[in-house]
């Protein structure tokens, strides 16, 4: 299994009754690209019926992905390793943590045994909102209490049927939005 981000396009009404656009971009462990492009549509289903755009990325950036309890966010830390050769390399990985100290933490822990890393570069919050790896509890339990947690924040699909807001227009000053800007998990 390889490690895939998703990409998902959906029109979302907000507290104040506007309608926008919405992108999110998720964690996928899975097969091949059209394993990931399914379980992107049926792991959403309970937040978004009908995404506008789903794409998937061949691979991720991440060499390794990172469980520990707890963590509102995803940081991407960059650790440096050096080969038989001497040489350094840098590499990142995905660790699940609360501010970017702790996430650096959980990095060195996870690597403390490996002697060829050197050292942790340091630390930045991801985009990523939700990791998806199927054959694993912990991280379905994990995906599951992150997406309800968008939903509670009401980033769910706009349903016209239900709703009475008028939807803009792709692109009428409408600034796109990326997900470390939308406040989520308690920010």
């Amino acid at each position: 299994m390889n490690w895939y981000t998703s990409k998902i396009r959906f029109r979302w009404q907000n507290a104040k009754g506007d309608i926008t656009y919405r992108n999110e971009v998720h964690l996928h462990d899975g097969t091949s690209l059209v394993d990931v492009a399914n379980q992107t549509l049926v792991v959403h289903l309970d937040r978004m019926k009908n995404p506008m755009n789903v794409g998937v990325n061949v691979a991720s950036k991440y060499r390794d992905v990172h469980f520990q309890v707890g963590g509102k966010y995803f940081f991407d830390v960059t650790c440096v390793e050096e080969d038989d050769e001497g040489r350094e390399r840098t590499f990142t990985c995905l660790v699940a943590a609360d501010k970017v100290s702790q996430a650096e933490e959980r990095a060195e822990r996870a690597y403390r045994d490996n002697t060829s890393i050197k050292s942790i570069a340091g630390a930045k919050r991801s985009g990523i909102l939700t990791v998806y790896h199927p054959t694993s509890d912990q991280w379905i339990s994990d995906f599951k209490n992150r997406s309800e947690a968008l939903a509670d924040k009401r980033y769910v699909e706009y349903d016209e049927k239900t709703a009475t807001a008028k939807v803009p227009k792709r692109n009428q000053g409408q600034p796109r939005q990326r997900p470390s800007q939308l406040g989520l998990f308690g920010q």
